[in-house]
């Protein structure tokens, strides 16, 4: 998560009907009209076999547009708990760094088994040797080499593949144009060596002006219109073979601040829940597997009392339980202010994992150790940390390009569909 400006735009009003029947509603008439641009999309971007889904932006891109490393034997969960401790833990695990530090960097990666690196700064396209050097770090096991590529004012890439328009200018531009520029711009990733992307921003712009550093990040302030040119920017990077990563789940346009540097709070679940969140719903729900979500740092009313990037309600309770969401779940920094002035790093990484998260990010030279060694012990005392660790590696792993069994990672639909609003903790910044 980078740092934001602040903007306006038109303000929207919240959805008074239930939000079931509101998202029914929304879905049918959007795959009715978009009905003639899907059958454009599929013509003019070719593939091998097509997708079918439910969603009003789905893809028509096959699972193979995400690499696998050909194996032909798949990860299971009892591979993953034959593995030790240690090594689970690592594979949850990621941190931020520039690619001046790309030994430093691949040294870590092998010591502690990691995930992988966020890669910071503005590498150029002679650093493609040094980024390759880290998607291939590991041995036996693929390594996800992360960026903040956006558009606009957040782009790092600008000097090795070119250049995008913010999320704001993104949005005017028909979805089919759209599809293919990201595309080109993925391929060009994809090349260099980078594997995920976090991006695209799916934020709604506020009603009025919020200085919370979304701005023209944001493709606007309708629902229905974010997910038509975000789901054009997240298709685009599957067809080069980018992972896309939604951000900041639930809705970081309407919160009161940065959580870089001060605690955030959103308007009421009941709010957000109807409006906010939508375009993450809309645009997981015919990508199974196959698009991520960062969790952000916000305190919102009505759903739990901790940042939502440490809330089981929001992440297990609504995502997973409710939503039914089967992808990749990514903390937005743990070392940021929102977490990092409540909650040591060992410990922001145990509470995170529990509630729900996949990828644990970190910045600033963390205590990678003391974070593997806190979370090894966690697994080893408590049988439902040890399964919610087998459970994110195999997302990670999943989501890295490896191949991983067939079937969902969710467990049981629950009795009720409607997570609880629990007050967990009362240490929200």
């Amino acid at each position: 998560m980078d740092r934001r400006a602040r903007t306006s735009r038109r303000p929207h009003s919240p959805a008074k009907t239930l939000f079931a029947g509101f998202v029914a509603a929304v879905l049918g008439i959007w795959g009715a009209a978009l009905e003639p641009v899907r059958a454009q999309t599929t013509s003019a971007t070719p593939s091998t076999s097509s997708v079918p889904s439910s969603s009003l932006v789905s893809s028509s891109v096959p699972d193979s547009s995400v690499p696998t490393l050909g194996s032909t034997t798949c990860i299971d969960e009892r591979t993953v708990a034959s593995w030790p401790l240690i090594k689970q833990a690592g594979q949850v695990l990621m941190f931020g760094m520039p690619i001046t530090r790309a030994k430093f960097g691949r040294d870590l990666i092998r010591r502690y088994d990691l995930a992988g690196v966020l890669v910071r700064g503005n590498p150029r396209a002679t650093d493609a040797t040094a980024i390759q050097s880290l998607r291939d770090a590991k041995i036996g096991a693929p390594t996800i080499v992360a960026v903040d590529e956006e558009g606009g004012r957040v782009q790092h890439l600008r000097s090795a593949v070119g250049t995008l328009p913010s999320a704001r200018l993104q949005a005017k531009l028909d979805p089919i144009k759209l599809r293919a520029l990201i595309s080109k711009h993925a391929r060009g990733m994809r090349q260099l060596g980078f594997t995920m992307n976090f991006g695209p921003v799916v934020d709604l712009t506020p009603g009025t002006p919020i200085n919370n550093g979304i701005g023209d990040r944001s493709y606007g302030s309708d629902p229905t219109r974010v997910s038509i040119a975000a789901g054009a920017f997240v298709d685009g990077m599957l067809d080069g073979g980018i992972y896309p990563v939604l951000k900041h789940f639930p809705g970081h346009g309407n919160a009161s601040g940065d959580t870089h540097n001060v605690g955030a709070k959103t308007p009421p679940w009941s709010t957000l829940q109807v409006a906010d969140a939508l375009p993450f719903r809309m645009l997981t729900a015919g990508r199974p597997g196959r698009v991520g979500i960062m969790t952000a740092h916000l305190h919102v009313p009505g759903l739990d009392d901790r940042p939502i990037s440490l809330s089981k309600p929001a992440i297990t309770g609504v995502l997973r339980d409710q939503w039914r969401f089967d992808g990749l779940t990514v903390t937005d920094s743990l070392s940021m202010w929102s977490v990092s002035t409540k909650f040591s790093a060992p410990d922001a990484a145990v509470e995170a994992l529990k509630a729900g998260n996949d990828l644990l990010l970190y910045d600033n030279d963390p205590d990678l150790g003391a974070i593997i060694s806190r979370l090894a012990n966690a697994a080893a005392t408590d049988k439902d940390v040890a399964a919610r660790l087998i459970q994110a590696d195999l997302r990670v792993l999943r989501a890295a390009g490896a191949n991983v069994c067939a079937g969902s990672l969710l467990g049981p639909v629950p009795t009720s569909s409607t997570p609880t609003s629990t007050t967990t903790s009362t240490t929200a910044p």
